[in-house]
């Protein structure tokens, strides 16, 4: 009996020193920062009740649109979950600033990943 309770004891020790381990270790969060353009801003425009399409707008400091592109069948929704909206931040601050540089010319190429993380569509546009 005193083997069973010793062996019993220890076992609660040893799992209640590894859930403080482990509690300590759940609530560390690293997290790296998005590439943000150093001027100007980007929106997205979705329909939520048939979710068929997003409108991407790429401003500029003075709120003028330098660029917009409708993407069809693609819902994009950056509040799914944080690692989403990360790498949605990182690729459209990059496609902002690839707008910015290519003001002048006609072709600009953006990059959109798709919720579902499975589809990537790469949609070639023509500036206007």
């Amino acid at each position: 009996m005193k083997t069973s309770l010793l062996s019993r004891l220890s076992l609660l020790g040893l799992t209640l020193a590894l859930s403080s381990t482990l509690a300590q270790a759940q609530t560390t969060f690293y997290s790296e920062a998005p590439i943000i353009a150093k001027s100007g801003y980007w929106t997205l425009e979705t329909n939520p009740r048939q979710q068929d399409y997003t409108i991407i707008r790429f401003y500029n400091d003075d709120h003028s649109v330098l660029y917009e592109e409708r993407l069809n069948g693609i819902c994009l929704n950056p509040l799914k979950n944080q690692a989403t909206h990360r790498r949605m931040a990182r690729m459209l601050g990059t496609a902002l600033d690839q707008v910015q540089r290519l003001q002048a010319n006609s072709v600009v190429a953006t990059n959109v990943l798709a919720l579902n993380r499975r589809y990537t569509q790469r949609a070639y546009a023509s500036l206007q």
